[in-house]
């Protein structure tokens, strides 16, 4: 997996766990985070990772209002009003309002003069083209102390990053792996390309209340001894552990989790 909500660090620190050991807990913490991550994901129903130039394919249910999953913008759209496969009928940007919840646009609702009067109905009649997930926002981190080729998979990291972050360069979006700067090129829909010294540095960032209920719920399986069980789900454990998480997780989670009203 190549995104998680927090760092390995800000986990071992919430486990307090000795300095001596960083190095040695560094992969198994960011495999757990990155568990959690998913975790959250599914419980809240949302799309919180970004995913740039991602296709989906969405059910139509008629009427004026389309429920998407999370977009950062207004993605293009293309129906398959024939039902022939062939998404052939494109509604502008112009056509639509963005219906939001939180930063993310979980809705389209087709405006007056639109090329069609309603949304199609059935499976897969609506295809989105566009940057999936939460929202786009990145903090500055620093610049690049050398040159990063396009085929490098260490860099020297900016102060501050960490295993778990994503950084951007010119668009480009890095995930860091280990403290030392092992390195994945060109994650989520985006390109491994070669950066030049100087080059800016940003770090994706997601709302304090979700990084928090991460580290918590982390640290929770960690202490009870469940991390396998959240590996062998590869983050698919919103049944049972999900359903017995502090209550303040789920108070930090809570303002997140998608309901159709929240695109109605």
């Amino acid at each position: 997996m190549t995104w998680s909500l927090a760092r390995a660090g800000d986990l071992r620190e919430e486990l307090r766990l000795p300095a001596a050991s960083a190095a040695a807990d560094e992969a198994r913490l960011l495999r757990l985070l990155e568990d959690v991550s998913a975790g959250i994901e599914n419980w809240l129903g949302r799309s919180l990772r970004v995913v740039e130039n991602a296709v989906t394919v969405v059910d139509g249910f008629g009427g004026r209002v389309l429920p998407i999953p999370d977009h950062a913008a207004v993605p293009a759209v293309a129906c398959d009003l024939d039902r022939d496969g062939i998404y052939e009928t494109s509604v502008p940007a112009a056509d639509l309002r963005a219906v939001r919840f939180h930063t993310a646009v979980t809705g389209l609702v087709l405006l007056t003069g639109a090329p069609i009067a309603a949304w199609p109905t059935g499976e897969g009649a609506v295809q989105l083209t566009g940057t999936r997930g939460f929202g786009d926002e990145s903090e500055p981190l620093g610049t690049l102390t050398a040159p990063l080729s396009a085929s490098a998979s260490t860099m020297t990291l900016p102060a501050g990053a960490g295993p778990g972050d994503t950084l951007v360069i010119d668009g480009e979006r890095i995930y860091v792996r280990t403290s030392a700067g092992a390195v994945a090129r060109g994650v989520r829909g985006t390109a491994a390309a070669a950066h030049p010294a100087g080059a800016a540095i940003e770090r994706e960032v997601y709302p304090r209340a979700l990084v928090r209920a991460a580290l918590l719920q982390a640290a929770r399986l960690h202490r009870e001894g469940l991390e396998a069980y959240a590996a062998a789900g590869g983050g698919e454990f919103v049944g049972p552990v999900m359903s017995t998480t502090y209550p303040v997780v789920r108070d930090l989670l809570a303002p997140y989790r998608r309901t159709f009203a929240a695109v109605a």
